[in-house]
Parts: structure tokens; C-alpha cells; sequence
């Protein structure tokens, strides 16, 4: 997850900074100039964060803050609010490690010759609470009292609204307002008198090594001494967005800007404009956004908390995730959870929930399923054929469970490492945790991705790494403008062990790219199953303030051979009838 853009490394992984203080909790806004370790702290106490504190990286840090947030549970942001920074506060440490924080909070950061740095160039107050700031990225030559002497070879602006959280990386005007947007620009934008390569001195105190990777903290706290805002901060007003028809103050204008601008597409502004005006109501939304691809959606309130509850690790519910290809549905029990313990062991084609027929595409036949109470008993009808007349009920009790991403499965002889999701800073982890188990066991390996609809594509690239040497070319992402390599890092640990890849036709999109990267780089792997989805298209999730949010292809993904794959689906190299895609064993006598 390192190689897309250079904004999304400076920010998507360092908003879990915060402030940390004894006696008081700082306002929101403010949380983000804290010190690393105040955060690792308390998260590697809680188990979260499993490195060395000194050795804390802030992406390791924003993945502990993620897996804590999920298991509160309370919404992924990697970000720091309120609450989560009252419940880090109250962790009380031991005392080895209360006293390695003290010792590396009271380090002062310096600078080193040679190094990259970032280097604020102007902060323009806007407002009691905003700020306009250009920043450069270059190379350090010299710092002499409290200038720091730098070779510039990138520049950005970035617009600063202390009232939000949050992060934007490729506008500096974004809408909705989120705490820091921005975006590379032009070194002549805004009057800039800098070349490329060229040196130039800048205030020390403004200057920060690449190698903290904390922008954020560096803007906070010399906006804040620049501007100087006022300690306190009003939330600024949230105003609702109405569906079902759309309100007449609907943002149509920002909707179309997103499009126009994020579409890995790129419709025209104007044709888009055009389009929206003569939408009323979410349904003919919808319909549109359909006509560009099959997977861009706007996703009312409800809908949206509904999909980000599900994802969280820890749930209240029936233990299971469904799967839906066509008008098929598929029930897959989780290991050990409440639909496990009440007899469901495999998956199954599911009839009805709750004596309901259950619609794909009607969110109130399902809705309920973020709502649901421990102790509610709730029957499932389910059938082992997606056609069939044979079935059987079973009766699950709500309850807690942990919805992990990989399990480890007992099959006769043989060991199944199972896929149900590829989450980030999570999956990858199991997978090697289960590989290495398999390994020592002499087992030949077999991975079961016939229930995964993909998730993260970064986690899924991790994933392969295990399995491929370092800096191999394993595909790309790319829009109407760019094309942007996709790399394999290292860590490989599967070297010359046969590899069974089970696929299905729920397999989707990260899961397909994971084996298609298999299939062609590495000659021990071998794929046995159907013909996936061919899912080869990558969303992204623009959230408006009242909480609903619009989901747009923003990529292509490009296959091992840097070719479209999107509607075409990984051919398996042994293939399995599709009425035999649950049967364990009938894919056990065609992995040998």
C-alpha cells in the first residue's frame, strides 16, 4: 500500500497523531500535533501496536489505531476525536513502558544533511479556523541558525479547516471541507518564483524530515502559531441531506465535480451537468451512475453506516458473511461464530432470513442485520444447490463474534487457508502466520478464495509478496490520464511449495488480482476451480458530512500482463463444474 501517490503516504498515514495531555483533552482539530509514541503507547499496552516503540512507524501506528477503532467498535478513520483520545488517555501503562514514552517524548526531532524534508513556504490565515499553505518536498543541504537551506523538487498547496477531520489527498479545494486537502500544484502557481532543482532557504522551525512523515503535525502547530487561532473551536454545522426525492438544495454541483474529476473516466463537466439537472430523485442517481460502470453507487446514510458496520472486526450478529453473484446468494459461516455454533459449518446457498426472501438490491430486506440484539433468534433457510427444493432451517442466536479476514481449516488431511476478505494491514499477516504453519507441516499449500470478494487491492498486493521475490511489475492502475505501476515488496517466504488456488464465481476483484498475479509469476501455483467474476475495477468512497456517500471507480486495474481485465475473470487452470464449487471434497480430488 505504499505506491500509489506521494499525498496519500504524507496523510492517509499520519492523521492518527494527536496530542496527548495529562489534565485536559484538547479539542478534535488539535489532537493531530501529538507525538507518535503518545499514540503507540497506549495501543501496544492495549495489543495493538506490536513493534518497538522507538521503532514506531506511523503507518504501523495508523493500522493499531484502525484494528482499535473496529473493535469498539466506532468508525476506521485512523483518525483521533474526542472519545477515542479519552479512552488512550485512560490505558495506563507499565511502568517499563510509561517510562521508554517519557524518554522518547522528551527527544527533540533534527534534522540531517542530504535528507528529503518537507518545507512550509506560506501560510495564508483565511479565518479564525482555516489557512491556506503552500509546502514544497526537496533535499536538505545546510541549515545554519534558523534557516535550512533546501533543494526543491515537488510542491503542494494545502487548505487547512481545523473544524473537520479527516483527510483529502488529491484536491486542495475539496467538498465536503475535511481537515487537511490538498494536492501537488505547479511551481509557478500562486506567484511561485521557485524552479525545480533549484535551492532555496526556508524558516527552520517550518522544515521537517520526510523520515517522520508527519505534515500534518508540522501545518497544526505553525498554523496555529502563525494565525494564532484561538484554543477553542465550534463544530461547524452539519446540515442533512434528504432522500427519496432529492432535497432542492441537493449539492449537484459537488456530485459532479466528483465525477468529472475522479472518474478513472473522466466524463465531461458539462455533459455531466447537463445529466444531473434532470435528476430528481436517488433511483434515477443511480441509474446514471450505473450507465458509467456497474459499481459506482451513491449510498444513502443508512446504507453506508450499514456497509462500514459490517466491515468492522468486531460485531453483534449471526456470524456470517453473505455473497451475492447475480440473483444467487451465499451464506458463509465464520469460524466458530453464532450461525457455526448453531450447526451452519459450510457455506450454503441461502433461501430466506428470518422466514424473508432476502433482495440483493433492496437495502430493506436486509437492513436489519446492523440491528440485531444478543439472544434474538433468527432462522435461516439454506440449501446446498442455488436451485433446489432440498433444504434445511437452522436457528441462530445473535451474539458477539470477531469477523476475521483468513482462517486456518481442517479438511481430512488437509489444511485450507481461507480468504474471506482482504482488510487492510491484517490479512496479509494471517496469511503468513497460517503459510509458515503450513510450510513447517510439509503440507502443500492451498489457498480457498472462492468466498472472497476482494477488499483492499494494497493488502491483496502484500498478500502476494509472501509468495513472490521484491520490485516485480505485478500490474497497474489506471484512468483516461495515468497509468500507475503496482509493485511486489519484500518478504517472500513460499519459494519452491506446490500452491493450490480454489476459485469460485464469488471470487472478485483483489481476490482475482491475487491469483491472476500467481497464476502467471509464480509456475508452483495452480488454480482450480471456475471462472471468477472478473471484477477488475476499483472504487472509492466520497463521504458528504450528514453521512451518505458517493462510491466511484476512480481505477482500471490492469492484469500481470498490464492488460484490461474487467469483465473477463481468472480461467482457471483446473476447472470444477459450478454445481460443485461447495464441495470441499470434490476440489480435494483435483488438488493433486
Amino acid at each position: 500500500m505504499r505506491y500509489l501517490f506521494l499525498i496519500s503516504l504524507l496523510f492517509s498515514n499520519t492523521a492518527c497523531i494527536g496530542v496527548k495531555s495529562e489534565d485536559t483533552t484538547p479539542p478534535i482539530v488539535d489532537i493531530q500535533s501529538a507525538n507518535i509514541y503518545s499514540v503507540a503507547a497506549p495501543l501496544a499496552q492495549l495489543g495493538y501496536f506490536k513493534g518497538e516503540l522507538k521503532q514506531a512507524k506511523l503507518t504501523e501506528v495508523e493500522i493499531a489505531l484502525k484494528s482499535f477503532q473496529r473493535d469498539i467498535p466506532v468508525a476506521e478513520t485512523g483518525l483521533l476525536n474526542e472519545t477515542i483520545w479519552n479512552k488512550l488517555n485512560n490505558v495506563k501503562l507499565t511502568p517499563a513502558l510509561a517510562a521508554e514514552l517519557s524518554d522518547l517524548e522528551t527527544e527533540v526531532p533534527f534534522l540531517k544533511e542530504d535528507e528529503s524534508v518537507f518545507a512550509i513556504e506560506k501560510i495564508d490565515c483565511k479565518s479564525p479556523h482555516e489557512a491556506f499553505v503552500l509546502f514544497y518536498k526537496g533535499q536538505l543541504q545546510k541549515v545554519q541558525n534558523d534557516q535550512a537551506q533546501i533543494t526543491v523538487t515537488e510542491r503542494y498547496a494545502l487548505w487547512y479547516d481545523r473544524r473537520h477531520e479527516g483527510v483529502v489527498e488529491t484536491d486542495y479545494w475539496c467538498i465536503p471541507r475535511k481537515g487537511f486537502c490538498a494536492s501537488p500544484i505547479q511551481f509557478s502557481d500562486w506567484g511561485g518564483k521557485l524552479k525545480h532543482g533549484e535551492p532555496s532557504n526556508f524558516n527552520k522551525t517550518w522544515t521537517l524530515a520526510t523520515r517522520l512523515v508527519d505534515i500534518p503535525s508540522l501545518i497544526t502547530n505553525a498554523t496555529q502559531e502563525h494565525c494564532q487561532f484561538s484554543d477553542s473551536v465550534t463544530p461547524p454545522e452539519i446540515t442533512s441531506t434528504s432522500t427519496h426525492p432529492l432535497a432542492n438544495d441537493w449539492p449537484l454541483t459537488i456530485i459532479n465535480r466528483f465525477i468529472s474529476k475522479n472518474h478513472y473516466l473522466r466524463p465531461n463537466f458539462e455533459q455531466v451537468k447537463t445529466t444531473l439537472n434532470q435528476i430528481t430523485d436517488i433511483e434515477a442517481l443511480n441509474h446514471y451512475l450505473k450507465s458509467l460502470d456497474p459499481y459506482s453507487k451513491y449510498l444513502p446514510k443508512e446504507q453506508n453506516d450499514f456497509y462500514k458496520q459490517r466491515g468492522h472486526q468486531q460485531q453483534v450478529g449471526l456470524g456470517v458473511n453473505i455473497l451475492v453473484k447475480n440473483d444467487n446468494l451465499l451464506v458463509v459461516p465464520i469460524d466458530n461464530g453464532p450461525a457455526y455454533r448453531a450447526g451452519l459449518k459450510k457455506p450454503r446457498y441461502l433461501m430466506t432470513l428470518n422466514d424473508k426472501k432476502i433482495v440483493a438490491t433492496d437495502f430493506s430486506t436486509f437492513s436489519f442485520l446492523t440491528q440485531l440484539s444478543s439472544g434474538t433468534r433468527i432462522p435461516l433457510l439454506v440449501s446446498e444447490e442455488d436451485k433446489t427444493k432440498k433444504t434445511k432451517k437452522y436457528t441462530v442466536t445473535v451474539a458477539p463474534f470477531k469477523n476475521i479476514s483468513v482462517e486456518y481449516i481442517k479438511e481430512g488431511k488437509h489444511q485450507l487457508i481461507r480468504i474471506h476478505r482482504f482488510y487492510d494491514g491484517e490479512t496479509a499477516q494471517l496469511l503468513k502466520t497460517y503459510l509458515l504453519k503450513t510450510i513447517k507441516q510439509g503440507k502443500d499449500i492451498i489457498i480457498d478464495l472462492r468466498y472472497c470478494p476482494g477488499g483492499s487491492l494494497f493488502e491483496a498486493i502484500d498478500a502476494v509478496s509472501l509468495f513472490l521475490p521484491p520490485d516485480l511489475e505485478i500490474g497497474a492502475l489506471k484512468n483516461v490520464s495515468q497509468t500507475q505501476p503496482l509493485i511486489s515488496i519484500p518478504g517472500q517466504i513460499v519459494k519452491n511449495q506446490t500452491i493450490y488456488v480454489w476459485t469460485s464465481p464469488f471470487t472478485a476483484s483483489a481476490a482475482e488480482f491475487f491469483g491472476e498475479v500467481l497464476q502467471h509469476y509464480n509456475q508452483n501455483a495452480e488454480i482450480v476451480g471456475t471462472r471468477t467474476q472478473g471484477k477488475c475495477l476499483s472504487q472509492q468512497m466520497f463521504e458528504f458530512e450528514e453521512g451518505s456517500a458517493l462510491k466511484l471507480t476512480v481505477f482500471e486495474i490492469g492484469d500481470p500482463d498490464k492488460l484490461p481485465c474487467e469483465g473477463i475473470g481468472m480461467t482457471p487452470d483446473v476447472e470444477i463444474s459450478p454445481e460443485n464449487i461447495l464441495d470441499n471434497r470434490h476440489f480435494l480430488s483435483k488438488t493433486k
